[in-house]
């Protein structure tokens, strides 16, 4: 899956259309492929529609008010086998 940042707030990162994205996790989802989703919410971010989507379940969309709260998060879901994408 590509990295992406899918609210396309910034020039720096790489953009793809989200029905694209969106068929991508469904066939993950449909594999049985657990799917967790960070976001870091700063200011007054809204929650990421696409985020909250794009997690299989919403015990596993995690909004954090700070950076210095990854750590603990990927110490809670405890996962086997980890990709981390931006």
């Amino acid at each position: 899956m590509p990295t992406t940042n899918i609210r396309r707030s910034s020039s720096r990162w790489p953009t793809v259309s989200i029905p694209k994205t969106a068929s991508s996790i469904d066939v993950r989802k449909a594999a049985g492929i657990a799917l967790f989703t960070v976001q870091v919410i700063t200011g007054r971010d809204p929650t990421s529609t696409p985020l909250q989507n794009c997690a299989s379940s919403q015990d596993k969309l995690y909004l954090l008010t700070s950076a210095d709260q990854i750590t603990a998060t990927f110490d809670t879901t405890n996962p086997t086998k980890l990709r981390v994408t931006q």
